[in-house]
């Protein structure tokens, strides 16, 4: 593994966790993920509007030094005589973009000695005059330290800071509509008591089934950023909910006098579960993990109301 001030790294769980960063940072330059199928072409990703392109790279060990400087120095050797060898496929996948920045993202440089490998390297490309590659072309060095701000560590421990993926959104309502009749179906018996108006009832029933959904996505989101980063937290993240889905199951086949307090209850419940047996983590992401379970139970059928 390779260590930093925000966790350690080997090769693939780095690469998952850039292309979560990349997603998020480079949403509005339309990011794409290169897919596996398309072979190692010397790119992991690119912005189709902007012509940025990314490749990962983390060592399997904590090397320093010189040995990480040498490791870099060959992997950008190695990656950008892979732009010039398979230009013919690379142009098909971007069509008219060209490649205005290539990125080397790791997660901590070693030396300054880098960079002027970098200039030698962009003059040497350009020189070819290929058709992917823009006149200004640049290489560029990028260490964790540049995506903090979407894959967040504070003070207070580890936090991955989630959003709402509006296409993921829609595609999840058009494959699972039995959630959002799910949803709407417990929230009626949730708020019916509050309104005798049934507009008034209708729109609190839609925006609750709304959040549920966004707090379910949002926790998808941070559950694989755990997954990857994370393993054997995830582990036991996965062993405390089995736990307590079992139990809510259970205590949701009676009747339940205050349905809307039964839901905190089991989002408290959830949260403390969590900050008991998951060390290092910021609680603002351990609520929001609690909100995306409770909201899958509502969701699906685990959490019931007769």
């Amino acid at each position: 593994m390779f260590n930093t001030n925000y966790g350690a790294f080997n090769p693939e769980s780095w690469e998952d966790t850039c292309q979560l960063a990349f997603k998020s940072a480079y949403k509005s330059e339309n990011y794409q993920k290169m897919p596996d199928a398309n072979g190692d072409l010397g790119i992991e990703g690119f912005t189709l509007n902007t012509g940025k392109a990314f490749q990962c790279y983390c060592a399997e060990t904590d090397i320093k030094g010189q040995d990480l400087y040498q490791a870099l120095r060959g992997k950008i050797t190695k990656d950008i005589a892979k732009l010039d060898k398979n230009c013919t496929e690379i142009k098909k996948v971007l069509g008219d973009t060209k490649i205005k920045e290539w990125y080397l993202v790791t997660p901590k440089n070693a030396d300054k000695n880098i960079f002027a490998h970098c200039r030698k390297k962009e003059k040497e490309l350009v020189k070819k005059n290929l058709d992917i590659i823009d006149k200004n072309f640049k290489i560029i060095i990028h260490e964790v330290e540049d995506y903090v701000q979407y894959i967040k560590f504070t003070k207070d421990g580890i936090r991955f800071d989630a959003a709402v993926n509006d296409k993921e959104k829609k595609e999840l309502i058009i494959a699972k509509n039995t959630y959002v009749e799910n949803a709407k179906r417990k929230y009626t018996k949730v708020y019916d008591d509050d309104f005798t108006d049934l507009t008034a009832l209708e729109k609190s029933v839609l925006a609750a089934t709304d959040m549920s959904i966004d707090r379910y996505l949002k926790g998808k989101t941070t559950l694989d950023f755990l997954r990857v980063n994370h393993p054997r937290d995830f582990e036991r993240f996965k062993r405390i909910i089995s736990q307590l889905e079992e139990e809510v199951t259970f205590d949701s086949l009676g009747a339940i006098e205050n349905k809307k307090l039964f839901i905190k209850e089991q989002i408290d419940t959830v949260e403390q579960k969590l900050l008991e047996q998951l060390n290092g983590f910021d609680r603002t992401m351990l609520r929001a993990l609690a909100n995306q379970v409770v909201s899958r139970w509502l969701l699906e059928c685990s959490l019931n109301f007769i």
